[in-house]
């Protein structure tokens, strides 16, 4: 039983032959996983033509198409999206790590000298992947490289 993997993401052009190709192969009997990553730039609502065929096409995908969408701004989405039966039966939140998991993730990582708690607060994981890089790829100063991080995420976030 083939399963199938496709992307579609909010800072690209969004690919219209995507889930067609998902419709035609799932008629064969194939399972299909569709990602869509940065669901708030998917959904944009400045272009309401582009929003209603993708949740058209989501809506009519066959059962044996498990969606999943994420995003780093729940907030931004409307409500009614998530709430229509035939497009997500769940909602699943993963909040912001808790201080012993921020320990733990840069470890991991092999970068325990960030483990600090003012470098590191407010920051979920995308955050801290990024800081990692700031700091020990581009040797950016821990603090202003925090600083740029949360300055950015404010940007964006309005």
């Amino acid at each position: 039983d083939a399963i199938i993997f496709d992307s579609l993401s909010g800072g690209f052009v969004y690919d219209e032959p995507c889930i067609s190709r998902v419709k035609f192969t799932g008629k064969q009997g194939a399972r299909f996983i569709v990602y869509l990553d940065e669901m708030e730039g998917i959904l944009k609502g400045d272009d309401d033509s582009r929003r209603a065929r993708v949740l058209k096409q989501i809506e009519d995908l066959p059962n044996n198409t498990l969606v999943i969408a994420t995003t780093n701004r729940p907030e931004s989405i409307d409500i009614a999206f998530f709430n229509r039966p035939g497009r997500f039966e769940e909602a699943i939140y993963v909040g912001y790590p808790d201080w012993p998991e921020i320990e733990l993730f840069m470890e991991s990582r092999g970068c325990p000298d960030l483990a600090l708690k003012e470098f590191t607060h407010g920051l979920n994981f995308a955050h801290l992947n990024e800081l990692i890089y700031r700091v020990k790829i581009n040797r950016e100063d821990p603090e202003t490289a925090y600083s740029e991080i949360k300055r950015l995420d404010l940007y964006i976030a309005s």
